[in-house]
């Protein structure tokens, strides 16, 4: 893994929530939806969905000086 992004954070009541997890290759990414629920004062990962892969237009690390795309 060359990354990990985490983004659109979802309360869903008083003690879960849904995150997205994107994790960055260089060739590919994938991301996955992580479902937490707080117990006894600490959020826990309660379940994750299947991985889903992303199109990567311009993959990780491209030199991207002077060049167009």
């Amino acid at each position: 893994t060359t990354g990990i992004a985490v983004s659109d954070l979802k309360l869903t009541g008083e003690a879960g929530a849904v995150l997205r997890v994107e994790f960055i290759y260089r060739s590919k990414n994938e991301a996955q939806q992580y479902y937490l629920v707080l117990r006894d004062g600490a959020w826990k990962i309660d379940r994750v969905d299947e991985s889903e892969r992303i199109k990567t237009l311009i993959p990780y690390g491209t030199d991207a000086t002077g060049k167009e795309f």
